[in-house]
């Protein structure tokens, strides 16, 4: 018997965002922007489950097979745009000035597949299970957020500008199960294969530009953030395969972690700042560019074992991890400054540091891990062989050239907290 899990549809892309503000914003609530804009590509769906069964009772050939469905890709986004030219000022938790984002759909993840053989006699038993695939995800979208007024904040958590392109993250692979069970001589193989995760997408570039002063208040709240973040890699799926005998017979369990998917490449990050930034709450930093890569992900887990009560039972038992996947590069950042940046104040609760005046970062990705291997048995024979291998793990991704520009006054009030602070990793 064989059975196929339904592949999902996937996510939609959208369309361009842009807005234009020439008058005053003000907002007083929790998690309520002064000016929020968003392209949000849809996640992938889920893939369907597979599960097949074969039952004798009488000398007989057993094949079972079972494939999961496979996840959707994430949609893709488009150009986020903001101008403004007036001032902006939120009084609540979670409430940035502006909030310009292009996010790409996430990749739907692999289903579950179960492949099983059950007898009672003398048998040949096959069963095969593979775990559906991730979807790729979507690309996040080119951001230009341009700020010509006064940006204000007092919440925390709550930034003065923040414009960011992320990548959406690859599906993860899906579980496969495969395996066997006879009271009476036979010979059987179980086998599982992982389902293989898929890649994040890429991010774009992103322009930030402010010609006024920003002001923050609140912990956590930094002055002006841009973003490239390229989407991370899918983990591999986990695949277990085991044969369980009460007698005499000859079984073979093979197990494969699933592969990772590798992680996305970031685009360049663009800071313009003319006027004032001024942070005043714990962990908060004036001005931060950073272009990162994205992450590959881990490669999937290998379990494969046989329970046999009977000495003279034959077994082999293979195991090998799924491959972590190799990571995206970041890429070139640049970050000029003209007007005065201060971070913290005397009053900043005890250990919170890091409130940097200027933040300019080119990060590569770091690859996945490579899967665990298990292997095992419990015959008490000599007949019995058993090799686990474990994955191996994905390449680490360069980063760029960082360009970091500034002729105004920097001045930080907290510990571990530099002036500017500029680095290629």
């Amino acid at each position: 018997s064989g059975g196929r899990g339904g592949n999902s549809r996937e996510g939609r892309g959208t369309a361009a965002v842009s807005v234009t503000s020439d008058g005053e914003v003000s907002t007083r609530g929790d998690r309520s922007q002064g000016i929020l804009a968003q392209s949000i590509g849809a996640g992938g769906g889920v893939g369907g489950m597979s599960i097949t069964a074969n039952i004798s009772t009488s000398q007989s050939t057993n094949l079972g097979g079972a494939i999961g469905g496979s996840g959707g890709a994430g949609g893709n986004a488009a150009t986020t745009s903001v101008i403004t030219s007036a001032a902006i000022s939120t009084d609540g938790t979670s409430s940035e000035g502006i909030l310009a984002q292009s996010v790409g759909g996430g990749g739907g993840s692999g289903r579950l597949s179960i492949s099983a053989a059950v007898t009672t006699s003398e048998t040949n038993n096959l069963a095969f299970s593979m775990g559906g695939s991730g979807g790729a995800g979507g690309t996040g979208g080119v951001v230009d957020v341009t700020s010509g007024g006064t940006v204000t904040t007092s919440g925390n958590q709550s930034a003065g500008v923040v414009a960011q392109s992320i990548g959406g993250g690859g599906g993860n692979g899906g579980t496969s199960i495969a395996g066997t069970i006879t009271t009476s001589s036979s010979k059987a193989l179980s086998a599982a294969i992982g389902g293989s995760g898929k890649g994040g997408g890429n991010s774009a570039t992103v322009n930030a530009g402010s010609a006024d002063s920003i002001s923050t208040a609140g912990l956590l709240s930094d002055g002006l953030l841009a973003q490239s973040i390229g989407g991370g890699g899918g983990n591999g799926g986990t695949s277990v395969s085991g044969n369980i005998s009460a007698s005499k017979s000859t079984e073979i369990g093979v197990a494969v972690g699933g592969s990772a998917g590798g992680g996305s490449a970031a685009n360049s990050v663009t800071v313009d700042s003319k006027g004032d930034v001024s942070v005043s709450g714990g962990g908060s930093r004036g001005l931060v560019a950073q272009s990162i890569g994205g992450g590959g992900g881990n490669g999937g887990m290998s379990i494969s074992g046989n329970l046999t009560s009977s000495s003279s039972t034959k077994e082999l038992n293979v195991s090998v991890g799924g491959s972590g996947g190799s990571a995206g590069a970041g890429a070139a950042v640049s970050l000029t400054s003209t007007g005065k940046v201060m971070t913290g104040n005397s009053n900043i609760p005890a250990g919170m540091t890091g409130e940097h005046g200027i933040l300019a970062q080119s990060i590569g990705g770091g690859g996945g891990s490579g899967g665990l291997a298990l292997t095992g048995s419990t015959n008490r024979g000599n007949r019995s062989l058993t090799v686990g291998v474990g994955g191996v793990g994905g390449k680490g991704a360069t980063s760029s050239t960082v360009q970091l520009t500034s002729s105004g006054a920097v001045t930080t009030a907290s510990d571990q907290s530099n002036g500017i602070l500029a680095q290629s990793i």
